[in-house]
């Protein structure tokens, strides 16, 4: 049994979803709750309050993100996986194309033993592209079949979820219960099916407990209609002057936030100036380099990559494509990416113009808001511009500083 000492309102919530679990109803549970009102404590008790067990796999936790799966896990929520690998499972690929350009390149190095002519060089570039695609898994859609363990899905940050995967969610026959918060920004393709439903219950009360965390104060206080100001800092929120803000202020965090794309292009290139200078990134001739910190702007369901993933070069060599691709090692959260990338967007290209089927990356070192949802960091720097107004400038600042667990630092024009 878990030691959870539960406020009236979970309680309550917790007898909302065990009614609707026990009726089988299909349709799904709709949980909203607002920053610090314990949505995710509320959730770890459900496989013994909701299922009456204690079986393994019995509840089974899911995110849009890596990110937000990985927080998940070091929250409790052990088997918390991405959306993505509870929804599709692997197919072997077709080696066809692969056994051709082996057989290309012997016949080649017939002509020449060295393998330095430029068909050769060609042909070893596609031949390993080609063997990364092979070993990657593929995926389908697990439509109507996932493990008979599984009595209960819980989706985490729903308000990423997309139609498609509502609908792919639903189609697995299970009930599924879809965690929110209302006040944060939709996300980036638009209005998500989840957050356009009534809810079936809504956490509003925020734990005494959150309330001793200034970050959860400052959100607390935006949503009720205040804004933070210089009298709320100390050691682990404070909103500063953008006039009186230093290199360090930005530098120190592990994720920069902002509003508009044109405000983050501008931070990433004064920040990766500045790191050049430290000598903390390698010099190179290459657009990017060991070192740099990056965002993928595609989706790979192959490699279980979102456009907002994150990563850190490791290795970088240029791709003999024709295109001024390049050929990287990047680690993410929680493995290592080979991938033939796109620099074209770091070097001012617009990103239509991005050959297909190659990864596009940008640096990460700021992103938009909207790019971090779903996304924590110990330290989050949040660079404040004007977007939006009223409510949803509210909602801006809310979603940013809801994504930082330790440590927050507002950086604004307007400083009271």
């Amino acid at each position: 049994m878990i030691d959870i000492i539960l406020a009236e309102q979970q309680k309550a919530a917790l007898d909302a979803i065990i009614k609707w679990y026990k009726a089988q109803d299909k349709s799904a549970f709709i949980l909203n709750g607002f920053a610090g009102t314990g949505k995710t404590t509320t959730a770890k008790l459900f496989p013994e309050l909701v299922l009456e067990s204690e079986e393994p796999g019995a509840v089974v936790f899911a995110a849009f993100t890596g990110k937000a799966a990985l927080q998940l896990r070091r929250k409790g929520c052990e088997n918390a996986t991405t959306l993505h690998r509870l929804l599709y499972s692997p197919m072997e690929k077709d080696r066809t194309r692969l056994l051709e350009l082996s057989q290309h390149l012997r016949e080649e190095l017939v002509q020449a033993p060295l393998g330095d002519s430029p068909k050769a060089v060609s042909l070893k570039n596609e031949i390993h592209a080609e063997r990364r695609r092979v070993a990657a898994p593929s995926w389908q859609r697990k439509v109507g079949h996932i493990d008979e363990a599984v009595k209960l899905i819980v989706v985490d940050e729903s308000s990423m979820v997309s139609m498609e995967i509502y609908n792919d969610l639903l189609s697995l026959g299970k009930p599924v219960i879809f965690l929110g918060d209302p006040f944060q920004l939709p996300p980036v393709f638009g209005v998500s099916p989840i957050m356009q439903k009534e809810p079936n219950f809504t956490l509003t009360d925020v734990h005494r407990q959150a309330l001793d965390s200034p970050i959860l104060r400052a959100a607390t206080a935006l949503r009720n209609g205040e804004y933070p100001s210089v009298h709320d800092n100390n050691e682990q929120f404070k909103i500063i002057s953008s006039k009186e803000a230093s290199y360090s202020d930005y530098g120190n965090a592990d994720q920069v936030l902002c509003g508009r794309n044109k405000t983050r292009a501008v931070l990433n290139a004064k920040m990766r100036k500045k790191l050049v200078e430290q000598g903390k990134i390698a010099l190179s001739p290459l657009p990017i380099a060991m070192g740099d910190k990056v965002v993928f702007l595609r989706n790979d369901h192959d490699e279980n990559i979102f456009n907002g993933s994150t990563a850190l070069i490791t290795s970088v060599i240029p791709a003999d494509d024709g295109f001024g691709g390049l050929i990287i090692d990047a680690k993410g959260d929680e493995k290592i990416y080979s991938y033939d990338i796109w620099p074209g967007v770091i070097e001012g290209l617009d990103i239509s113009e991005a050959p297909r089927r190659r990864q596009i990356v940008d640096f990460s070192y700021a992103l938009t808001v909207h790019k971090g949802q779903g996304q924590e960091w110990p330290h989050v720097a949040v660079h404040v511009e004007p977007v939006g107004h009223g409510q949803d400038a509210r909602r801006w600042v809310y979603t940013a500083i809801t994504r930082a667990q330790d440590k927050c630092v507002l950086i604004s024009r307007d400083v009271a």
